[in-house]
């Protein structure tokens, strides 16, 4: 789990940076965990999000309105990686949510991803800040895509 404050913060700014100019170009940042309620309010009741922040959110809550998908990121400050239990609580507190939901957990290194990869629910994906061109996904058959 990330040990600081500040270890938290360059975190975020590898997710805001890096991670979306690899593979969400386009998104907007509408929830951060430090804040209380949602930074991007426009649009919240037509994406189906809940009105205000709660305890059980991840993280961070990312929107790309070009591709209509909702990134809930996990830093594993609170819950750790998104297991198969976090994953199933997450579905049920986003249940009304009226675009694609892209689950993501974001360790720092290879080595704390090892130390949680069991855990690791199929059906999300995982972003290492260490090598932020590459992701791993367990979600089968959707990457088994030509390229």
């Amino acid at each position: 789990m990330c040990a600081s404050a500040e270890e938290r913060n360059q975190l975020y700014n590898s997710i805001l940076g890096e991670f979306t100019s690899y593979f969400a170009p386009e998104a907007k940042l509408i929830y951060m965990r430090n804040k209380p309620r949602f930074i991007e309010k426009n649009g919240r009741r037509q994406l189906g999000l809940p009105d205000s922040g709660d305890s059980r959110f991840p993280d961070l809550i990312l929107y790309e309105p070009g591709r209509k998908r909702l990134f809930l990121i996990e830093t594993r400050r609170k819950y750790g990686s998104i297991s198969k239990q976090r994953y199933f609580e997450l579905e049920r507190i986003f249940c009304k949510c009226k675009v694609n939901k892209v689950y993501l957990t974001v360790f720092t290194d290879f080595d704390a991803y090892k130390k949680s990869s069991h855990n690791i629910s199929w059906g999300t994906h995982v972003w290492i800040a260490s090598t932020p061109s590459h992701m791993i996904h367990y979600d089968g058959e959707k990457n088994l895509e030509p390229r």
